[in-house]
């Protein structure tokens, strides 16, 4: 595994001003694979090669150039290149979890390398692209990409035949991802995404309100449960039976208001 380059917050945000609002095509030109101010975990891997760091770039902004990139497209045209990045990322960014961690990680791929994509995949024209898509974090452009892949597919795409992330609105993506007391259990957040799709796919409507519902159901559960302490059989039984609970509750609230 390697050790990324990785640019502290003081970096980040002070180069914020001319990568929010900045065109496409001049993020591009200004684009690089190395900077003054990276810095590197002290142990546990070899530094990544520039060599590799192309690669990374090459790849994602290739998977872009096929959606679309550099034109910014409609609500919901980039579900495509969030799937498909997603797993070009966790093909060419090999890093252990703990690295992937580190904010600065993100910040370096998405400031330096990449922040083209960045802009072009959360385009708006005014008042510009949110910084958190540029800072680390879950809403980090790239960021969130891998770590669906990591959780949804494994790293080694054990999961990938499943297409869970082909198959889940970005909205429902983020219920899954964006909240820590969930996301921080992998089975859970495959459990959950497996007994949604289920349910849904078998003709339930009303996909926002049972994931909402459900999701506070399962956090509910987690004050008392350990999920990654259950069998794998024991989970998916448990979200399963937690997601038809709630589909059957959202059915007999639509009868009595009907």
């Amino acid at each position: 595994m390697h050790l990324y380059p990785q640019l502290r917050l003081v970096h980040s945000k002070a180069m914020l001003a001319s990568l929010t609002g900045a065109e496409i095509h001049d993020l591009r030109e200004r684009s690089s694979l190395e900077h003054p101010d990276a810095i590197y975990t002290a142990v546990g891997g070899a530094r990544v090669r520039e060599a590799d760091l192309a690669s990374v770039q090459d790849a994602v902004r290739s998977v872009a150039v096929e959606c679309g990139y550099p034109e910014p497209q409609q609500r919901g045209g980039y579900q495509q290149f969030d799937v498909e990045c997603a797993r070009q990322l966790i093909a060419k960014v090999q890093i252990v979890p703990a690295e992937a961690a580190k904010t600065g990680v993100w910040q370096y791929l998405c400031c330096i390398v990449l922040p083209d994509v960045v802009r072009w995949r959360f385009f708006s024209p005014s008042p510009g692209t949110a910084p958190e898509r540029f800072l680390g974090g879950v809403r980090n452009a790239l960021g969130r990409l891998w770590w669906r892949a990591y959780v949804l597919e494994g790293a080694d795409g054990l999961f990938r035949s499943l297409d869970l992330m082909g198959r889940l609105s970005e909205e429902e993506l983020v219920q899954l991802f964006e909240r820590p007391t969930l996301a921080g259990s992998r089975p859970l957040v495959r459990a959950t995404a497996l007994a949604f799709l289920e349910i849904v796919e078998a003709g339930f409507q009303q996909r926002q309100k049972l994931m909402r519902d459900a999701q506070k159901r399962i956090m509910r559960l987690a004050s008392f449960i350990s999920f990654d302490g259950l069998e794998p059989h024991e989970l998916g039984k448990m979200i399963a039976e937690t997601f038809a609970l709630s589909a059957r509750s959202i059915t007999g609230q639509q009868r009595r208001s009907g």
